[in-house]
């Protein structure tokens, strides 16, 4: 997919692209959304991956009853938690997978269990069990913690994943600062399936310390990632982009 990034005054997309913001629309940085700053042309909005064989309790085959067997599946695996307010003070350490995504989730992968869910559009994207917080963030990797979504909402989480890492470990590594606070949190549809979210939030403030001066660099931002996203594909451009503008608030400290 070809792509093009342009400032917000273009009225016009390039060569007939359309506006995609998809990927950058609910990020801020300092209080400043991203794609008032920047705006994303893209050639097509094609559907991504096939989803890819379902697997549900350890079958390929699928049960007759979904309704029973979702329900069945949740009653074997931890409840979500809707929120993980997190404060770091140095490099985060990461927290061990165990058996793996779906063993930790009743033998059920991703596509399987959207399929349960009975999501719009699950078989054209390829599905993955996402962690609210990165496991190399210190985040479980079983029910607690681990959501269905696609595999351009995994990627499109990676950067900031890696910005929480960086600035955590400023935190740990600078007298101007205390510690990073981060919540990471949940936007729940109605859906009966509990670990099916509309949103993934990420908050972050770098919080100075009290030996700092009064004029010290505090960088905050939010973004908020969909996990049911199927109708656009995250590109190359955009990653870069987004590591880009992260990369641009940290060199300020």
């Amino acid at each position: 997919m070809d792509v093009d990034i342009g400032a917000p005054s273009d009225l016009v997309s390039p060569n007939s692209y359309t506006w995609d913001d998809s990927y950058i629309e609910n990020i801020k940085l300092d209080s400043i959304l991203l794609n008032s700053q920047k705006k994303v042309f893209k050639e097509s909005l094609s559907p991504g991956l096939k989803s890819g064989p379902l697997l549900i309790q350890g079958r390929k085959n699928t049960p007759t009853n979904k309704t029973a067997t979702l329900l069945d599946v949740e009653n074997n695996i931890r409840p979500l938690t809707h929120s993980q307010p997190v404060s770091y003070k140095d490099t985060p350490i990461g927290h061990p997978r165990g058996k793996g995504q779906a063993a930790n989730m009743d033998n059920t992968n991703a596509a399987g269990y959207a399929w349960l869910a009975g999501i719009s559009d699950w078989n054209r994207a390829k599905w993955e069990w996402l962690h609210i917080r990165g496991a190399s963030l210190g985040g479980h990797t079983d029910g607690s913690n681990l959501v269905a979504g696609t595999a351009d909402c995994n990627t499109h989480m990676i950067p900031f994943e890696s910005n929480i890492r960086s600035l955590a470990t400023i935190a740990g590594s600078s007298p101007n600062y205390n510690r990073l606070d981060v919540e990471y949190s949940i936007d729940r549809p109605n859906n009966p399936a509990t670990h099916v979210v509309e949103n993934i939030i990420i908050d972050w403030k770098l919080e100075k310390s009290n030996t700092a001066a009064s004029s010290t660099y505090e960088p905050e931002g939010k973004a908020t990632f969909k996990p049911l996203e199927t109708a656009s594909n995250i590109s190359k451009k955009e990653v870069e982009l987004l590591e880009e503008a992260l990369k641009d608030k940290r060199d300020l400290l």
